[in-house]
């Protein structure tokens, strides 16, 4: 910690300048956003995906194992579904 009472120190605990920015936008700003996001680069969807489940893995929620087998589960669904169109 700095001597300078004036100067705010952010770190983990700390806030920072991207955690004010993300309060101030809310979901519905975001939405359609994240829709032209989708349709134009549907990759978006999968980084999402790892992001959450590296989020659910570092917080005890779910096992590194399981990651692989949501994936092997949503193709299998997703194959299911084209099968009867």
């Amino acid at each position: 910690m700095s001597g300078d009472k004036g100067v705010e120190e952010s770190g983990p605990a700390g806030p920072t300048e991207a955690a004010a920015e993300n309060e101030e936008v809310l979901l519905d700003d975001l939405r359609p956003q994240f829709y032209r996001m989708i349709y134009n680069q549907p990759t978006i969807i999968f980084s999402i995906f790892e992001v959450l489940c590296e989020l659910l893995e570092s917080r005890g929620v779910m096992r590194p194992g399981e990651r692989e087998a949501l994936i092997r589960e949503g193709i299998r669904r997703w194959r299911d579904e084209i099968a009867t169109r």
